[in-house]
């Protein structure tokens, strides 16, 4: 029997017309966040690519909270400025090829219509969806996108009923395959707006990606407070008397509370989307505990591993030694490797991530969780997914130079994080 193909689980087409005028908000610079425009008007200048990144790392430092490398915006900037969608599939799929002929590239869509409160990307996420399936139309065979969901376009029953029209309408199959989802970009995966999205998904077998590290793009209007209440509503599983859902409930709340209490301009309205800290709250892994207890046929995806930042801190001396983490109460690459232990239907993938594989902590930690082994002896190594986040990464190592790190580092491993597992992930049905 043939393998599967060759997939990448993890790559972005959507360019700068799908953000927001108001996108370099997401870096942490007090003067890019006061003059988001006029750097985004200039920003197809060479040098002022290099003045960007540089005022990124002093307003961090400044601030004292390391969100990670600024090179993944530069990268979006650089490629998404000059390119059509169809052109950034285009150039991640010729690398692919020379893996395998018949490739597949799961393209993940953004909603980015959220965002700001103040404005709109020139390009409405309806219009992004309609190149996707233009993409889809060229390439039936290799390309494989994800509809994102956002509870504030889309709630409830309204939800899957705007849903279905990219699962259940398609010339020869489907234009979709899965479902993105972005927390941080202003809501709760726990959100009870999304509760029957989450029926429809498991029922249906379709697979959900959803971003899950503390570094990455966010919620940057001027209304955070009215996104985070001090007592959040969320879904109910079955047995809403679990120790594993009181445990969840009891500690996210808490968590909230010490946010607004502990350090109280994390989580403040401002006009400059200083949202950072704050939007971690939304992509807390331990967010779908409750989502996982409710649907636990529901096949999810938290991608990078939690982040490359976070897998560096994975072990006890340094958990609590960084002050963010001690706040917190947990390291999400910790956190996830502990939730893939507990929840059978939980994967991650390395996308991202793999551009640290250089790094021996980062490469030992990877290969430990990938020997690791489930309460029921399976191996999590079966639930680590392929992926190589492009077209952010560019600025970390060019695409074919992650494949080949992964086929170094990972060798033993490549075939079945790349073929077996998002075979599974993408196509087995509940």
């Amino acid at each position: 029997m043939a393998r599967a193909p060759f997939t990448n689980i993890h790559i972005h087409v959507f360019n700068t017309e799908c953000a927001p005028d108001n996108f370099l908000r997401i870096i942490t610079s007090n003067f890019v966040r006061k003059h988001p425009k006029t750097f985004k008007s200039i920003i197809d200048k060479r040098f002022t690519r290099g003045i960007i990144r540089q005022l990124a790392k002093w307003g961090a430092n400044k601030k004292g909270k390391d969100r990670g490398s600024v090179n993944k915006y530069i990268s979006f900037l650089e490629v998404g400025t000059t390119n059509r969608q169809l052109d950034i599939y285009r150039d991640a799929l010729s690398v692919a090829q020379k893996y395998d002929p018949q490739c597949r590239l799961i393209g993940l869509s953004l909603d980015m219509d959220h965002m700001d409160d103040k404005g709109r990307p020139p390009k409405n996420f309806n219009t992004q969806l309609k190149e996707l399936k233009q993409i889809k139309k060229y390439y039936p065979d290799q390309f494989f996108p994800f509809v994102c969901v956002d509870p504030r376009g889309h709630a409830g029953q309204l939800m899957v009923n705007w849903m279905k029209k990219f699962f259940e309408n398609g010339m020869v199959r489907p234009y979709f395959a899965g479902i993105k989802m972005y927390p941080a970009l202003g809501f709760f995966p726990f959100d009870p707006r999304l509760d029957e999205m989450y029926a429809y998904a498991e029922k249906e077998g379709i697979p959900i990606m959803s971003h899950c590290t503390r570094v990455g793009s966010q919620y940057i209007g001027p209304s955070i407070e009215s996104l985070i209440p001090h007592e959040v509503e969320m879904i109910q599983p079955e047995d809403s008397a679990s120790p594993e859902f009181i445990k969840a409930k009891s500690e996210i709340h808490a968590r909230i509370e010490r946010y607004y209490s502990q350090n109280p301009s994390w989580i403040k309205n401002n006009d400059y989307g200083d949202n950072d800290l704050a939007c971690d709250l939304f992509g807390h892994p331990q967010n779908y505990i409750p989502v996982m207890l409710k649907y636990p046929k529901l096949k999810i995806c938290l991608a990078h591993m939690g982040g490359d930042d976070q897998i560096e801190l994975m072990n006890p001396e340094n958990e609590t030694e960084n002050e963010i983490i001690k706040l917190d109460g947990y390291n999400w690459a910790s956190l996830v490797k502990e939730l893939m232990l507990t929840f059978p239907n939980l994967y991650t993938d390395i996308s991202y991530t793999l551009a640290k594989l250089d790094e021996k902590k980062v490469r030992d930690e990877i290969q430990d969780w990938l020997r690791s082994a489930d309460q029921e002896g399976k191996a999590l190594s079966e639930r680590v997914l392929f992926g190589t986040d492009f077209y952010m990464t560019e600025r970390e190592a060019r695409e074919s130079e992650l494949y080949q790190k992964a086929q170094n580092q990972l060798s033993q491993w490549m075939t079945v994080m790349s073929r077996d597992n998002c075979e599974r992930y993408l196509f087995e049905l509940p």
